[in-house]
Parts: structure tokens; C-alpha cells; sequence
């Protein structure tokens, strides 16, 4: 059910993006660390040492916009030879809030589908986050971006005594082009 609702939702962003020219953007970022805690229903948690990734996004609007991201996040764990890799599709509504006149502060919310690889094993899962970083325009097409995303997932079981709660922080730095 989440994957039509996640397709629906895409669909319809993209379909309002389609009215205007006038305000798309695309945004690239990287993302030199980042930090997955995954917390089971049974007394355990696990605690990334290192995690790197990347991440894609397409905005439509001038103050207020929706938009989407794909992202990819790559963990590694102590002890542990496999990595554990993170992608992910989120629809994002945000808005930015003007603090100088090349200078603005953008906050978003997002929900979406992560898709979480372990060795061979390979699911999705429903995620939801948000967003906080800046955004300096260094001309009128191009500004430099840097932000942190916060976000959770949650990993079903057959043994809900071993579904998770996942928590990710991802530092990322990067540019935004309007197009």
C-alpha cells in the first residue's frame, strides 16, 4: 500500500512542476558523514561507526516548494564485513526563509520508501524525515547548499520482537541550480 501512495505522490509532484518553468531547481549534494542508529524492539541497538552518501533533489517554487529527493547512503558498523546501504525516494514539501539577500535558511519535511540492503537481503521500508540547512546564492542560477536531514524508518519483522526504529542524521554539503 505505501508503494502506490509513494507513486501517487510522485506523480502528482511531478505534475505540478510540469505549470512552471519559472521555478524549477535541481539540487546535488554529498554527504561526507552521516550516523544510522537502528534501535530493536528487543533491549538492542546498533550504532553506525562511519556512513557517506549522496543525494539528488528537484524542487518547484520560489518561498514555499514541494519537490522530491533520491538518496543514497552507504553504513558501516563495527565488527560487521557487509555495509549497509540505504535508498531512498522521499516527496518533500519545504519552504525558505529569507535572512540576507543572498543568504536563506530551508526547512523541509518529507516522507517516503527507503530501500535498505544487507548482504543479500533487501526490503522496503516507509521513512519520513526533515530538513534544516542554508542556502547562499552565489548568482542568480546558482547557489551552494549545505544542511543536515534527520530521519526514520521503521523495519517490520515476522518477529516484531526484532522490528526496528532507525534513526539517521546525514550531514551534506552541495549546490542548487535553477533552472
Amino acid at each position: 500500500m505505501s508503494k502506490r501512495i509513494l507513486v501517487v505522490l510522485v506523480i502528482g509532484i511531478l505534475a505540478l512542476c510540469a505549470v512552471s518553468a519559472s521555478a524549477h531547481s535541481v539540487e546535488v549534494q554529498v554527504s561526507p558523514f552521516s550516523f544510522q542508529k537502528i534501535k530493536l524492539n528487543v533491549p538492542a541497538e546498533y550504532n553506525s561507526q562511519y556512513g557517506w552518501g549522496a543525494k539528488v533533489g528537484y524542487r518547484y517554487g520560489t518561498v514555499a516548494y514541494a519537490g522530491a529527493d533520491l538518496s543514497y547512503s552507504n553504513y558501516k558498523y563495527e565488527e560487521q564485513d557487509n555495509r549497509y546501504l540505504v535508498w531512498t525516494l522521499m516527496a518533500k514539501g519545504g519552504v525558505f526563509v529569507d535572512i540576507a539577500k543572498s543568504f536563506k535558511v530551508d526547512m523541509a519535511i518529507g516522507a517516503g520508501a527507503d530501500l535498505r540492503v544487507w548482504g543479500d537481503l533487501a526490503k522496503f521500508y516507509p521513512t519520513a524525515g526533515f530538513y534544516l540547512g542554508g542556502l547562499f546564492n552565489v548568482s542568480e542560477k546558482v547557489g551552494v547548499t549545505a544542511g543536515a536531514d534527520l530521519r526514520f524508518a521503521w523495519q517490520d519483522n515476522k518477529d516484531s520482537a526484532y522490528s526496528s526504529m532507525d534513526t539517521d542524521i546525514i550531514c551534506s554539503l552541495g549546490a542548487r541550480v535553477n533552472l
